[in-house]
């Protein structure tokens, strides 16, 4: 029987010894038809380059990826980087970035999905409202 997202989140957050850091405003969706309507919403289309911020233990990123012709997953903590790559490794569309989402240059997406870390979601709509 398959895990339940919860579950998966919970099990991956124990092995890898994680704890959600306040003060990156870290969030993990926990639901799968959460997953599902961001990216229907988005409306993302297979010829689509889509640009994830925050992209925490990729659920999302995979769903994107099913879909996306490419898929630029941004993550600023190293231990969430290090899972990414592992649980994504399968994915040549997904290019994973260990990186600061406000200080990249956003023009060469056509599409943001992020299911946006608390502490950054005012500077993040500004970025995306100043450069698209």
């Amino acid at each position: 029987m398959a895990m339940s997202l919860l579950s998966e989140v919970k099990h991956l957050l124990k092995e890898y010894n994680i704890k959600p850091k306040k003060r990156l405003g870290q969030n993990f969706v926990i639901c799968s038809s959460l997953i599902s309507k961001m990216i229907d919403s988005a409306n993302v289309e297979s010829n689509d380059v889509v640009l994830e911020v925050g992209a925490g233990l990729g659920f999302l990123t995979r769903k994107i990826a099913e879909r996306a012709k490419k898929v630029i997953a941004v993550e600023i903590d190293a231990k969430l980087v290090n899972i990414l790559r592992s649980m994504l490794k399968d994915f040549e569309n997904v290019n994973i970035m260990h990186a600061n989402f406000l200080k990249l240059n956003i023009s060469n997406v056509d599409k943001i999905i992020s299911n946006v870390p608390f502490n950054i979601s005012s500077p993040l709509l500004f970025k995306i409202a100043q450069e698209i």
